[in-house]
């Protein structure tokens, strides 16, 4: 019996393993008590985790890039460890690594959360803490990303590997705050429908179940 977190790496992995048996079965994401976050100006795009070509850090570098060059009055800000090396007229502002409480603040503050990743990613628990926190997604096509994305409602699904598509749906949802209000409480209705650990708990005890019957 193999266990997946998500459709989209079933899709990618189904293959390795011979006559397997497969379930998917995300991971939880606990709930985050219903407040509204005070948003300042100029909005700002969150990025956060690793700085690497799989996560797609460099597409919403340049995504950054793009929507600056077009005069688009937006701060983008990278929570996690620092790229290295340092690149010239960087267009993020680099926060650096977080503890838990951190990271909560800076999701609640964000105006978009963006995790573009180029990998086959099983489903990034940024997403998902994104989502608790009701926050607007803009995500990749590749692994389970898409799966945690209602498309127009709570969020974007772009093209991997594309800045320019990314920063045409960053751009969509910062200029539609009324978009990102409406997909708040979509988004922390799905993370509690889908995602919640009540949720993941039947789900495990209902497979254990079945395997030893």
């Amino acid at each position: 019996q193999v266990i997946c977190p998500s459709q989209g790496l079933l899709h990618h992995y189904v293959g390795a393993i011979p006559r397997a048996r497969w379930a998917v079965i995300p991971s939880p994401v606990c709930p985050v008590p219903d407040h509204r976050c005070l948003h300042g100006w100029p909005p700002f795009v969150l990025f956060a985790g690793k700085p690497s070509l799989g996560k797609g850090y460099r597409d919403f570098e340049d995504a950054a890039r793009l929507l600056r060059g077009r005069g688009r009055e937006a701060e983008f800000v990278h929570v996690g460890p620092k790229p290295d090396p340092a690149i010239q007229d960087d267009p993020v502002e680099h926060i650096g690594v977080q503890d838990r409480e951190g990271v909560d603040t800076w999701l609640c503050r964000a105006d978009v959360v963006v995790v573009p990743s180029r990998i086959p990613d099983a489903l990034p628990r940024v997403a998902l803490e994104a989502m608790a926190h009701g926050r607007f997604l803009v995500v990749s096509d590749r692994g389970g990303l898409p799966e945690c994305v209602k498309p127009g409602v709570t969020g974007f699904v772009v093209p991997a590997g594309q800045p320019q598509k990314l920063a045409e749906a960053i751009q969509t949802a910062l200029a539609d705050p009324v978009l990102r209000q409406r997909g708040e409480k979509w988004a922390r209705r799905l993370a509690a429908e889908h995602y919640g650990p009540e949720k993941i708990a039947e789900a495990h005890e209902g497979l254990y179940r079945r395997l030893l019957t």
